[in-house]
């Protein structure tokens, strides 16, 4: 996982100075690899109530979000992600952000404190 301001970040640093990165191809990620179980615990943390990752069938996760109404594109990108996800795609951690930026990515503790108020605390 990777915070989105550190995506925000490295393409700053890039659309700052383009010409060293040209045809080059960065894979961005947070400083771990981090399961959906260990973020459910740290939006847990942040917001002091219990928060428990509860794993669905993919399918039925495609099936939910087209009757909210999302797209083919965002249903096809969203069943991609998790179908990876799944596979472990989560476990490969590279310094493309501090290499970018200068500076380590936040890891998911930071993200669930500082976006607290977004999981429900008050």
């Amino acid at each position: 996982m990777v915070d989105v301001r550190d995506i925000a970040a490295s393409v700053a640093a890039i659309l700052a100075n383009p010409a060293p990165h040209a045809g080059k191809t960065y894979t961005l990620t947070g400083p771990a690899a981090v399961s959906l179980h260990q973020f459910a615990a740290a939006v847990s943390e942040a917001i002091g109530k219990p928060v428990k990752y509860q794993p669905i069938p993919v399918p039925a996760m495609i099936e939910t979000l087209a009757k909210y109404g999302a797209d083919d594109f965002a249903q096809t990108a969203m069943r991609d992600y998790f179908t990876a996800y799944s596979a472990g795609w989560e476990s490969a951690v590279t310094t493309a952000v501090k290499d970018l930026t200068g500076r380590e990515p936040r890891g998911v503790q930071e993200f669930a404190r500082d976006f607290a108020g977004a999981f429900g605390k008050r």
